[in-house]
């Protein structure tokens, strides 16, 4: 039967695993329940047809056949229209481990809720539900699976029959969750290596410095300016350049270099990609040494020497090798990161406490037929070219010609280009605003950063009621000192590797191993500790 206990502590538990609390309405006019045993009887009226039992495809009373002949094998999969949830009762059964659920009717996911206990399907990760209208979660859902495994998207047969529209409407959704996962397959392949290497090479530099936890509510009240690379932040630095001791400037890693040349210094860069290429918007911008840099445990380590001192450093998930970092007392706060550095500067915005935060140069867009703006590394290696004889008209028709043609209206109304990894970016930090309580402003003024809870908005309105600035570099500079004197992770390091060294059982080869999908050898990974390699 159902039960109200059960509903809230489902519901507690979800909020507290996808960060959102899911929409939930009492049901339509439409929908009937009726005892049925130890359980309830879910119909649904159907104009023409009369009422219909959407927890059966009409040909079986097992509620779960249709979906075992859906999935055929599949351990993990999105549906569509579960409703009530009947058809999940024997999932162990038919294999399935991990379900993200979408229920475009808010009011059958509160039956779902009330139906059975979920929580320990929710706290090993098995389960999220989505909701209609708004289906909050959704940017973030496809992290509950194996992205190298198939994820099908499915829906309940009835239901699809008899509410085409709003069935459709979750399967794209899902759809789009899927892909998503598939692409965090195919990055894990293509990185868990670099990453893995890299963290564990850049061991001493994280020792030394200070982690991403220093800055904790550093700069409550205080408005920060996230800054991306976009084609706007052209038109963005005169601006800036006016007000940029009025609160803490966050720049991603791309823009260092025209913020620089552009007269103005940030207060942080970030970065999070490992590649070389990427450090290089760090290492060859002009040189700032009152920049600091948040960076991610496994970036580049010509980034750690470029601001050896002045580093605060942070992780974007429990990969290895953090566990066994943990295990030894070494240990960094995390930011939430969804494929782009600018999401990671926002929410270290959102942890400094920053308020108001303004994003400028955050197009995720080609505004003007241009990917970046101007001063990034790209301008060099374009020139390259440009100096052969290309132009730049030749230079980006090459370069739109490869990216996937998608159009949206920008913040202005307008159509622009832009693209679907774009789009993913924007979507993320649209919801992910929505849950902020710090007030949220674009002042890019292109691009397609709106949606929700955003603002748009002029640097001089965002700042109209901020208060003044306090000494900021002088915070960051106090911060991270008193986080590197109240560590001893240089100590722990040490002891760890000279352990390492003496007894190499203490060193996760095969875990690490399967963890970047074979793509890495335990020779490689002894050579990033600087330790002997396994035997053969």
């Amino acid at each position: 039967m159902l039960s109200p206990e059960l509903l809230s502590a489902n519901l507690s538990a979800l909020t507290g695993a996808q960060g959102a609390c899911p929409t939930l309405r009492a049901l339509r006019d439409v929908v009937r329940v009726t005892p049925d045993g130890d359980d309830v009887r879910v119909e649904v009226h159907i104009a023409n047809e009369g009422w219909q039992a959407i927890d059966f495809t009409g040909d079986t009373s097992d509620a779960s056949e249709w979906l075992e002949r859906a999935i055929d094998g599949a351990t993990q999969a999105v549906i569509a229209g579960i409703g009530p949830g009947r058809a999940l009762d024997r999932a162990d059964a038919i294999g399935l481990k991990k379900v993200v659920l979408i229920e475009p009717d808010p009011g059958l996911a509160m039956l779902f809720l009330s139906r059975r206990d979920w929580r320990p399907w929710i706290a090993q990760g098995r389960l999220r539900l989505l909701t209609g209208p708004d289906f909050r979660g959704a940017a973030d859902a496809a992290r509950i699976f194996d992205g190298l495994q198939d994820v099908p998207v499915v829906a309940h047969p009835l239901r699809a029959r008899l509410e085409p529209a709003s069935i459709e409407g979750a399967t794209a959704i899902g759809q789009r969750i899927a892909k998503n996962a598939r692409a965090n397959g195919e990055a894990r392949r293509k990185f868990a290596g670099p990453y893995l290497l890299q963290t564990l090479g850049n061991l001493p530099a994280i020792a030394r410095e200070a982690g991403v936890e220093a800055l904790d509510r550093a700069f409550d009240g205080v408005p920060a300016f996230v800054i991306g690379a976009g084609p706007s932040l052209d038109a963005n630095i005169p601006a800036l350049r006016e007000v940029q001791n009025r609160g803490v400037i966050v720049a991603a890693d791309t823009a260092l270099g025209p913020l620089v040349s552009g007269g103005i210094r940030p207060h942080l860069a970030v970065a999070a990609d490992s590649s070389a290429l990427n450090a290089r918007h760090l290492t060859s911008a002009p040189e700032a040494p009152d920049v600091m840099l948040a960076a991610e445990g496994s970036v580049h380590p010509t980034a750690f020497e470029r601001f050896a001192g002045r580093t605060f450093t942070f992780l974007v998930s429990g990969h290895e090798p953090w566990p066994w970092l943990g295990a030894a007392g070494i240990r960094r706060g995390g930011l939430r990161t969804w494929g782009s550095v600018l999401t990671s500067a926002f929410d270290l915005a959102r942890r400094m406490g920053c308020d108001p935060i303004v994003f400028l140069g955050a197009d995720l867009a080609f505004t003007g037929g241009r990917p970046y703006c101007r001063g990034t590394i790209y301008d060099a290696m374009w020139q390259e070219w440009i100096d052969k004889g290309c132009t730049w008209e030749q230079l980006m028709a090459d370069y739109f010609s490869r990216q996937p043609e998608v159009w949206l209206d920008d913040v202005g109304g307008e159509r622009v280009r832009t693209a679907p990894h774009l789009v993913s970016f924007r979507n993320w930090l649209v919801e992910e605003i929505g849950k902020t309580a710090a007030a949220c402003l674009n002042a890019t003024g292109g691009g397609i950063l709106h949606g929700g809870s955003i603002r748009q908005s002029t640097l001089p309105a965002a700042l109209a009621n901020a208060a003044p600035a306090p000494a900021i570099r002088e915070i960051l500079r106090d911060r991270h000192a008193a986080h590197r004197a109240a560590r001893d992770d240089v100590r722990r390091l040490q002891e760890l590797l000279s352990r390492a060294r003496t007894c190499r059982e203490s060193v996760p080869f095969a875990r690490w191993q399967e963890a970047t999908v074979l793509t890495v050898t335990a020779a490689e990974i002894a050579g990033a500790l600087a330790i002997p390699a396994p035997a053969a």
